[in-house]
């Protein structure tokens, strides 16, 4: 009986010590929750497929400018902040409507906030207008984020290129987002090998794809390509294209596969006499590119604060 009493007295001390270190630790969970939230809602793949979803098809368009469901767009200012407090790189790859994707985003980050409020209309036109087919890098002041670039627009030459882009780069990038879809569907039309069925071929190429990038710790966002002023006939290929490769990018083990739904985002503004036209069949004007913009800001940080 007094073994037993002095046992428990001799172990009370490190159950105090527990219990001190234990509270200590939920105290500083909870005073820094507000900080840790932002960190993962801008990391969280499986957050920022709530977004992907909500606003490609519950938006709507008055004219030429897209409204969200809520009718909140970012402003320059919350894009600034969005991107400094996340210090990472975001990596476009594809074809050419990435290239002005990736442009787009640069002219608003490359814009100073402190002497304008403005995205310069000009500025933003020449930024998304350059027919460089290479890498590029959007140059800023400062480090404490990146734009990158590479042009890879058919899905058979970006798989070879995975290993090659984070071999140059040596970058861990925060976010991929994949463009593709086009160039692929214009090169079946030239097909002559039918040895294997195209959607044989698609599949396994995206499934390739996305698997190297996420092992590389960069979750994806799949934007599937809007329809351009060809045929219906190419249009309808296209669809077959993205409906292939959401499919697979939502169903990926890793979970860190999100599709930025371009194709259904642009629908009512892709063909047609309603379409926002800009200087090629493939491509939009300046109030499209702002569009898929806003969508692609709603996927990485979700819905911009008041």
């Amino acid at each position: 009986m007094c073994a037993y009493a002095m046992g428990r007295i001799e172990s009370t001390p490190k159950r105090i010590i527990f219990i001190v270190v234990w509270s200590l630790i939920v105290v500083f969970v909870m005073i820094t929750a507000d900080d840790i939230k932002p960190y993962l809602s801008n990391r969280t793949p499986r957050m920022m497929q709530n977004s992907a979803d909500l606003y490609s098809h519950s938006s709507s368009w008055m004219g030429n400018t897209w409204i969200t469901k809520g009718g909140r767009l970012y402003t320059p200012e919350q894009v600034h902040f969005a991107f400094a407090n996340t210090t990472g790189c975001i990596l476009f790859v594809g074809d050419s409507l990435g290239r002005r994707l990736s442009g787009a985003l640069g002219t608003v980050l490359q814009t100073n906030i402190t002497n304008t409020r403005d995205v310069d209309l000009a500025t933003l036109k020449s930024n998304i207008s350059p027919q460089y087919h290479g890498p590029h890098k959007w140059p800023f002041d400062h480090d404490k984020y990146c734009v990158h670039f590479h042009w890879s627009p058919k899905i058979e030459v970006l798989e070879k290129m995975v290993y090659e882009l984070y071999e140059h780069d040596r970058f861990h990038y925060t976010a991929v987002v994949i463009a593709v879809g086009t160039h692929d569907v214009s090169s079946h039309a030239k097909r002559i090998d039918n040895s294997i069925s195209m959607t044989q071929l698609y599949a396994a190429n995206i499934t390739s794809i996305i698997d190297g990038f996420t092992k590389r710790l960069s979750p994806v966002i799949w934007r599937t390509a809007p329809h351009s002023r060809r045929s219906d006939g190419f249009n309808h290929e296209l669809s077959m294209f993205n409906t292939i490769a959401s499919n697979i990018c939502l169903s990926h083990p890793s979970h860190s596969c999100v599709v930025m739904d371009a194709e259904t985002l642009m629908k009512n503004r892709s063909v047609g006499e309603h379409r926002i036209a800009g200087d090629s069949e493939y491509h939009f004007g300046e109030d499209g590119v702002m569009a898929m913009l806003q969508y692609l800001l709603f996927i990485l940080f979700g819905t911009p604060s008041e």
